[in-house]
């Protein structure tokens, strides 16, 4: 703790800018920093940071899930500099943070993703459905096995269900938009998932008897049951 009284010091604005629990928003605060160039630059972005509290719907999950952010990046020192050059990343961040618990806990779990949320134009516009053929097939053709697909099509998801949520924080779609955009990540997983399953599993499949019915034969197919929307099928 250091002895100048920070973090505590902080905890009468925390209460100010809506923390119910101050004290524990001041010693996440605290943890952001644990060394003097950290602390320097912490102290820099202080003002923005109580200032953008206050406009969210939860300021105490906010700083919870911004700590936690800090403890998964490699270099803190960079984030805390990337917040004090761009205060508008550090609005988004707390955007984030402060209002959905489900979307902080993929950018806890992948930092990589909020990175790939600053590049030019991913929140500003929906994505066209060439756009989501080619995204979602460059790294499902890369993995070299079943395995490595799986693990793709899992990060594609987060990727782009963090996208979508974060264009609905922010205004940027209605919610026509947004539900149309959900249903767009789904339709092909679906697709390359069934792709994505092991040839030697399919002789294992038992053919209804509809099928054994049938003459000529047919091979059973796959079914793939979900609940949402499907546009067109295509």
């Amino acid at each position: 703790m250091a002895t100048d009284g920070f973090p505590n010091s902080l905890t009468p604005k925390l209460a100010a800018a809506g923390c119910r629990r101050p004290d524990q928003a001041a010693n996440n605060i605290g943890l952001l920093a644990n060394d003097a160039a950290s602390r320097s630059s912490l102290e820099t972005i202080l003002p923005t940071l109580l200032a953008s509290l206050g406009r969210l719907p939860d300021p105490d999950l906010a700083l919870n899930n911004l700590e936690r952010f800090a403890q998964k990046v490699i270099d803190r020192h960079f984030l805390l500099g990337l917040f004090r050059d761009n205060p508008r990343i550090l609005q988004l961040a707390l955007t984030i943070f402060g209002s959905s618990q489900f979307l902080s806990d993929i950018v806890v779990r992948q930092p990589q993703l909020f990175e790939w949320l600053l590049e030019p134009g991913v929140l500003h516009r929906p994505r066209a459905r060439r756009s989501w053929r080619r995204r979602c097939d460059r790294p499902w053709r890369r993995a070299p096995t079943p395995e490595r697909k799986w693990m793709a099509l899992r990060r594609y998801k987060s990727q782009e269900i963090l996208r979508i949520g974060l264009q609905d924080l922010v205004g940027r779609q209605n919610v026509v938009g947004i539900t149309d955009e959900l249903s767009k990540p789904g339709r092909y997983r679906s697709r390359d998932g069934l792709r994505a399953v092991p040839e030697r599993t399919r002789p294992a499949a038992r053919c209804p008897p509809a099928c054994r019915r049938s003459r000529p034969r047919r091979e059973c197919a796959f079914v793939i049951l979900g609940m949402g929307s499907w546009a067109d099928g295509s």
